[in-house]
């Protein structure tokens, strides 16, 4: 009999991994598309931090994953940025969002 029940750890980096996507596609349909620059980058930052806090209030100790997953996530997002509106990696965008599209 296998255990099907995921472990804290699992659930928060899974949790971290889908903030960056989630807050581009929140911004996005609050209609704050020239804000997105500076918003997309600090609602993860600010969750993170919560949960920082959240972590050392309650047990003294703060979950590994949120230190180090969250630290990486928001120290990569000037990189991301500045990837992202190369002119080298416009074609590789396009070719995603193609691919996205016919999803749909």
């Amino acid at each position: 009999m296998t255990n099907n029940a995921t472990t804290t750890s699992e659930r928060e980096t899974v949790l971290i991994a889908v903030l960056s996507p989630a807050a581009s596609r929140l911004v996005t349909q609050l209609g704050l598309r020239e804000h997105w620059t500076y918003l997309v980058p600090i609602a993860p930052a600010l969750f993170v931090a919560s949960c920082l806090a959240y972590d050392w209030r309650k047990q003294r100790i703060v979950h590994p994953v949120y230190a180090i997953g969250g630290a990486a996530i928001i120290a990569s997002w000037p990189l991301r940025i500045m990837i992202g509106r190369s002119e080298w990696y416009q074609p590789v965008g396009e070719w995603i969002a193609r691919i996205g599209t016919g999803l749909q």
